[in-house]
């Protein structure tokens, strides 16, 4: 038993891995990040591409993850009933603010990112992909809920993500400014 649970946690980390790679990945730079065997993730990925969660680029040889894990978090998310709940209310606050808003969940010492709904008027907008891991100390979401934290959870939030700086205020000022 431990054996199986061993290998459903490795392919698990190969998972997320390949999360962060949608234009796919070698296997041997997966097996170095992992710090496994080429031949261990060789083993993990062939179930994974032979029942259709990944796929290998036969021009490039890399492996990424198929849509069928999009698909699969989509149906969740939309049996939570969570975006019906949520939409509504981040639409009217990026209507009356005429800003892009976003929704991110807390998890696993970070955020993610939910849904979001984009306020500005036509022309020139900024609107960052929803993808990856929110910076913490870049985004008003991350500095909101780092600001209701201890300080000492932040340092060492700061810590494990090796950020230099998770700045909770905003710069104000020509001097602070020229500090930063």
């Amino acid at each position: 038993m431990r054996m199986i649970g061993s290998s459903l946690a490795r392919a698990v980390d190969v998972i997320e891995l390949l999360a962060d790679y949608p234009e796919g990945e070698r296997l041997s730079a997966i097996a170095q990040r992992l710090e496994l065997p080429k031949s261990a993730v060789h083993r993990l990925l062939a179930p994974l591409c032979a029942r259709g969660w990944a796929e290998q680029d036969p021009a490039t040889g890399r492996y990424r993850l198929s849509l069928r894990f999009a698909a699969l978090g989509r149906r969740l998310f939309d049996a939570t009933g969570l975006h019906d709940v949520c939409q509504p209310v981040l639409d009217r606050l990026a209507r009356d603010s005429r800003e892009l808003v976003r929704l991110t969940l807390a998890r696993d010492g970070g955020l993610g990112w939910l849904c979001s709904a984009q306020g500005a008027p036509p022309g020139l907008r900024y609107a960052p992909a929803m993808t990856g891991p929110v910076a913490l100390h870049a985004t008003a979401n991350g500095k909101a809920w780092l600001a209701t934290m201890p300080g000492a959870e932040v340092r060492r939030l700061q810590r494990a993500r090796g950020m230099a700086a998770l700045a909770t205020r905003p710069i104000v000022g020509a001097r602070a400014l020229l500090r930063a």
